[in-house]
């Protein structure tokens, strides 16, 4: 005896006749009947007394359809509780900085109109911080840039961005310079591990450079601050220093030789489960990237 016996049982009783049932359920009548007669070798008795007219319970089918009804009761209540159940568990999110000044806002909103029960904890540290965190399970899913161990992880690439050498506008006469020029000045990057330093860095490893930053910080605006004041060069992502850039409050440098460039994924374990919130939350992230 199963789920589907009893459902197209309950439908026969429901309307009465082989014939109703079978066009309710898109079925032809010959597999409602064998579906009864299948149920009623299993439960070793009629449940229905055949008519010319029509079909009438017997007082075991009559029991069968109560428990019936009832049992199909709970397993639809349980299959809506397992649902909701998703919705309402936290999902976990972490994320870089950088990707985090992008679009994290607007996705957590976006996920709170969807959802508006469900619990949306954010962590927001370096790339490497949060790649530690997603393989100890401490979160669910996560927005990085640049390179990761993709053995580990699934991946869905949603952006790319430039990192731009950026100045006050009279610290340097000119806006072309060479990479012996930019690594001559005081430099304001991001810490080790955090995505943008690692590719600077690993750069500079190809001509055999190493550096030593004025400034270090794990915060940008800081550092895009900094450098319109003219205390360095800052190295940054296009989209946080664009603005001030139009305003003429700082001045994009073009380094011969020195194209710097990050992709930004979502990633997640790859034994992990893509419950509905999840499925939605690396929809509206693709919509919001552009996959650009």
């Amino acid at each position: 005896m199963n789920l589907r016996q009893l459902r197209i049982f309950v439908e026969v009783c429901k309307h009465k006749s082989f014939t109703a049932a079978s066009k309710a359920l898109y079925m032809t009548q010959p597999a409602i009947s064998h579906v009864i007669h299948d149920l009623e070798n299993e439960v070793g008795t009629a449940l229905f007394e055949r008519t010319p007219k029509n079909i009438i319970l017997t007082s075991a089918g009559s029991l069968l359809m109560e428990k019936a009804k009832h049992l199909l009761s709970v397993f639809d209540d349980l299959e809506k509780d397992i649902a909701k159940f998703d919705e309402l568990s936290p999902l976990r999110i972490g994320s870089c900085i950088t990707v985090a000044h992008l679009f994290l806002i607007e996705l957590i909103d976006s996920m709170k109109k969807e959802f508006p029960d469900i619990m949306l904890p954010v962590t927001i540290a370096s790339a490497s911080a949060i790649l530690e965190k997603l393989e100890n399970n401490e979160i669910d899913i996560a927005f990085i840039e640049g390179a990761f161990p993709q053995e580990k992880f699934n991946s869905i690439p949603l952006s790319s961005y430039q990192i731009i050498p950026v100045c006050a506008p009279a610290y340097i006469a000119s806006a072309s310079i060479t990479i012996e020029e930019l690594i001559s000045k005081p430099l304001l990057l991001r810490e080790k591990g955090s995505a943008i330093r690692d590719v600077f860095d690993s750069t500079l490893l190809l001509h055999n450079i190493e550096i030593q930053p004025l400034w270090t910080s794990v915060n940008s605006n800081v550092l895009m601050k900094a450098a319109m004041q003219g205390m360095g060069i800052a190295l940054l992502p296009e989209n946080i220093i664009a603005e001030k850039v139009k305003q003429g409050a700082l001045k994009k440098l073009i380094v011969k030789d020195l194209e710097l460039r990050n992709v930004n994924y979502l990633i997640f374990n790859k034994y992990k489960q893509l419950t509905k919130p999840m499925q939605s939350l690396i929809l509206k992230a693709e919509a919001l990237c552009g996959n650009n």
